[in-house]
């Protein structure tokens, strides 16, 4: 293959890395936003994706349902969803840092 990734979608990007054996698709969006700087890409199945989205949005639905969800709000933010996913996992580190702030709540 001699194409530049320039010239690839990412969903061309996603099957070719998706060929090597142990890169999934969390592995190729990462690949995705952080080495190619691709603009338009939300991690679905990243965890803290979404527990954000389900503690901001008021999510209620798992699995399937939850992914459907996901994409159905992210819809608003393209073509610039690697900008929302980076907000997200900030809210996800600031929300573990207040956590670890206030020490263990009752539920623990």
């Amino acid at each position: 293959m001699n194409q530049l990734w320039e010239e690839l979608s990412d969903n061309e990007i996603i099957e070719l890395l998706t060929q090597i054996k142990g890169v999934g698709t969390w592995t190729a969006e990462m690949i995705l936003i952080f080495e190619l700087c691709r603009p338009d890409v939300i991690p679905v199945k990243d965890l803290a994706i979404q527990l954000a989205m389900k503690e901001l949005y008021g999510i209620k639905s798992e699995k399937k349902a939850l992914i459907n969800d996901m994409y159905k709000i992210a819809e608003a933010w393209k073509p610039y969803s690697t900008y929302a996913s980076l907000y997200l996992w900030s809210w996800c580190r600031e929300q573990a840092q207040l956590k670890k702030k206030s020490g263990p709540s009752k539920k623990d």
